[in-house]
């Protein structure tokens, strides 16, 4: 049995706000949790391993100076802000997938959070009007947070999302106050959704306040790749 979140010291997420991405179209939860890292200086606090999640390795994306090594799936936390953020930058295998969403969220029921945020993404051309907001959201929160936001309310939980936060959700709901955010967008530069996505989330939940001056990660420089190599002219 593998241990599935590896701690690097002892830690308690009692009362944290959790937020986890989706992998999905153009990696806008990703590149948002991303943004949060490195605008509001979370810390890595432990790696998340199990068979199902397709092995990364690489450099870390947040320090050219750092020796550590950054792997698919990692959690991340600011203690002065209660808030924690998984980054899963690989995507899971199909026949391995269910297991370990049981075991994930086995591991968030005991850490008492105050609440969990699972981000999102689809396809731009699937908005039924396209004069509404571009955020959807399904919540079991008070709906007075969400009063003044530009996100529209869904109730249709195929509608709002794809992957894996839907058996999430679902599990989770009823322990622990839990929303859905997702972002219509299409494949390309996405950088910008995801600035959008965590003014919006700064707007709903109050827990750190949208900038304008954000802090972009050194792993965004090369997003589409290395530059050209001039040996080739």
């Amino acid at each position: 049995m593998c241990e599935l979140i590896k701690f690097n010291k002892e830690t308690s997420l009692k009362d944290y706000t959790l937020y986890i991405p989706n992998v999905s179209i153009g990696n806008v939860p990703q590149l948002t949790v991303d943004l949060l890292i490195s605008t509001y200086n979370l810390k890595k606090i432990a790696t998340v391993w199990h068979p199902a999640i397709i092995p990364t390795v690489g450099s870390d994306p947040f320090d050219l100076k750092s020796k550590d090594v950054c792997t698919a799936c990692e959690l991340y936390a600011n203690e002065d802000l209660k808030v924690a953020v998984v980054q899963l930058r690989s995507g899971l295998e199909r026949g391995l997938k269910e297991e370990f969403l049981k075991k994930l969220i086995a591991n968030i029921k005991e850490f008492e959070l105050k609440r969990i945020v699972l981000l999102t993404s689809i396809f731009a051309f699937e908005m039924h009007n396209v004069n509404s907001s571009k955020f959807m959201y399904i919540s079991n929160e008070n709906a007075e947070i969400f009063k003044d936001c530009d996100a529209t309310e869904e109730t249709n939980l195929d509608l709002v999302s794809e992957g894996f936060v839907c058996p999430l959700f679902t599990e989770l709901k009823d322990s622990v106050p839990c929303t859905i955010l997702t972002r219509y967008c299409y494949e390309g530069d996405n950088r910008l959704d995801a600035v959008h996505t965590i003014n919006l989330l700064g707007d709903i939940f109050k827990e750190f306040t949208a900038k304008e001056d954000f802090k972009f990660p050194i792993s965004w420089e090369y997003l589409f790749g290395n530059p050209v190599p001039i040996e080739i002219y």
